[in-house]
């Protein structure tokens, strides 16, 4: 295959992966409207370097996924697309910059077959169309590997230097310090593995590492100075830190093997290959100069996070590009030697792993549309389920015909449907019936400029970004004060916080509307109320 057409197919895969139906749902409730709407306050503030969310310091991440909302903000308008639109941009060029590493590490095929698998695994379809940083952290990494890889075999020219530790600076904006401890993690590691002390000498990490610090603290020194030292205590000490070492943040703790044990839905379909994958590459005479790279990039994510203490699912995505080159160079020699990946222990367990992980997903998208009261969304997920399901079946069957090339075809052709069927009628049949965007338009409707806004049950940030002002998330206490103190407000509760609040408390408010509306994230009804202060009939005339 020509490489135009390779890195053109990769492209495509991607493109059709990341943007259909971006702007087509509601932004989530938590993360995605936490970052949105951060962007947007530092946009209407003027302020390019401080982050605030709810007129509130918001020092959990570095600047550049808002910068690049903010791009899409000032071309687009506020919304979701744009919002959105520089992580599925980065996401695209990051399966083309894994094409290009895995071309140059082997050949075209390969770097084919590791383009679509980055683009197509589950992890990274989640987090690449979401307003989320890893869509840009994972460009500048698989950047700063491929420099890696250069220097690693020999390439001493300056600008693979700059690719390295230009790309690690600018991840280091995305994402705080993740591409540098990956890196050194993989560069200790194939350091050992090869027994080549001067790695260290021959990448210039010293020096590289201290560069690649200095276009972060281009940017925290700054921001440190105008937050009086909050920015470096709340956004180093805390969300990186004391994340890491002190204790999980948000409850999300887990064992040692977290990771590991969530691999085989993170990293589905592909985790099909992925165990005989390993046992291809330590032998074969054509990886010998590769091995040990991989092996070090592709370990180095889990050990690193599984020793933290705060653990998500989509932590270990630094080590997705990897996988998927020792995939791709599996099924590279399985293809060519006429070689089956469907006998063996390992070729069986991972079988049985993707196996598992289709049923389970085929009998939830089946199950989903009823137990969460959203008939409409039912056609969409039985397709759905029927094509995991469909997709699991093919692919056996090919393995075993020892068609490996099609069966990979199939899972990437097979997610990418999935994707498009969630994308373009799934999320947004689920979205009319969701809270996110609707209570903010109410407590738009309802408040005038000037009043203040209190939620009680719903401590989402999705009203500070839909309704572009600030609110107050309290208790009925607290909205009495205000009741007392005569300030105008609407207060946006939820029903069953009400049972307790007194009588006489109740008497002095005017309810405005009931609404009853779904919760994606906690896959639930709720039944909200909207309320203010009662106005005297001298008011209601005017």
């Amino acid at each position: 295959m020509r490489s135009k057409a390779a890195v053109a197919a990769v492209i495509i895969c991607a493109v059709l992966v990341f943007l259909p139906g971006l702007g087509r749902s509601s932004l989530t409730d938590s993360d995605e409207t936490w970052h949105a709407g951060t962007a947007r306050e530092m946009m209407e503030r003027g302020d390019y370097i401080v982050p605030h969310f709810n007129d509130e310091l918001f020092p959990d991440k570095p600047p550049m996924m808002y910068w690049m909302m903010i791009a899409g903000f000032r071309v687009f308008g506020v919304g979701e697309l744009p919002a959105r639109l520089g992580s599925a941009l980065s996401a695209i060029l990051a399966a083309a910059a894994v094409y290009a590493l895995g071309a140059e590490m082997f050949n075209r095929r390969i770097g084919l077959i590791a383009g679509l698998i980055m683009a197509t695994n589950l992890s990274y379809i989640v987090v690449g169309r979401a307003a989320m940083a890893d869509g840009a952290l994972m460009l500048f990494l698989v950047l700063c590997f491929l420099g890696f890889w250069r220097v690693h075999q020999g390439d001493r020219r300056l600008r693979n230097y700059f690719l390295i530790y230009v790309a690690m600076g600018l991840g280091g904006l995305a994402k705080g310090p993740v591409v540098p401890a990956v890196f050194i993690v993989a560069l200790v590691g194939v350091s050992l593995l090869e027994r080549r002390g001067k790695l260290f000498l021959e990448t210039w990490a010293i020096p590289g590492l201290l560069a690649a610090g200095a276009i972060y603290m281009a940017w925290m020194i700054p921001a440190d100075l105008a937050t009086g030292g909050e920015m470096m205590r709340e956004g180093v000490g805390r969300h990186v830190i004391a994340r890491a070492f002190s204790g999980p943040a948000h409850s999300h703790s887990g064992p040692f093997f977290y990771h590991v044990a969530l691999l085989p839905v993170t990293f589905f379909p592909w985790i099909a290959f992925l165990p005989l994958a390993f046992k291809k590459l330590w032998p074969a005479e054509e990886a010998r100069r590769h091995r040990a790279f991989l092996v070090a990039w592709a370990a180095g994510p889990f050990l690193l996070f599984s020793l933290m203490t705060t653990k998500l699912p989509h932590y270990v995505l630094p080590a997705t590009p990897a996988l998927a080159i020792v995939i791709a160079f599996a099924v590279d020699q399985a293809v060519r030697k006429r070689e089956s990946f469907y006998d063996g222990r390992l070729a069986k367990f991972g079988i049985i792993l993707f196996g598992f992980v289709s049923i389970v997903l085929g009998v939830a998208f089946f199950v989903f549309p009823f137990y969460a009261q959203l008939p409409r969304v039912a056609r969409y997920c039985i397709g759905a389920g029927v094509l995991v399901l469909t997709m699991f079946g093919m692919v056996v069957a090919d393995l075993r015909r020892l068609r490996t090339e099609r069966a990979v075809f199939t899972l990437a052709a097979g997610m990418t449907v999935l994707i498009l069927l969630l994308s373009l009628s799934a999320m947004p049949a689920m979205d009319r019936h969701a809270s996110t965007r609707p209570l903010a338009e109410k407590l738009t409707e309802y408040a005038p400029p000037d009043a203040k806004l209190f939620t009680t049950g719903h401590s989402v940030p999705s009203i500070v970004f839909y309704t572009g002002r600030t609110r107050e998330t309290t208790g009925w206490e607290g909205v009495r004060d205000h009741l007392d103190a005569g300030e105008d407000f609407v207060w946006l509760a939820r029903k069953d916080r009400l049972e307790n609040v007194s009588l006489d408390f109740m008497d002095r408010l005017e309810k405005l509307e009931t609404v009853r509306k779904f919760m994606p994230s906690r896959v639930e009804w709720r039944t909200w109320v909207f309320l203010r202060p009662k106005r005297a009939p001298e008011e209601e005339r005017e």
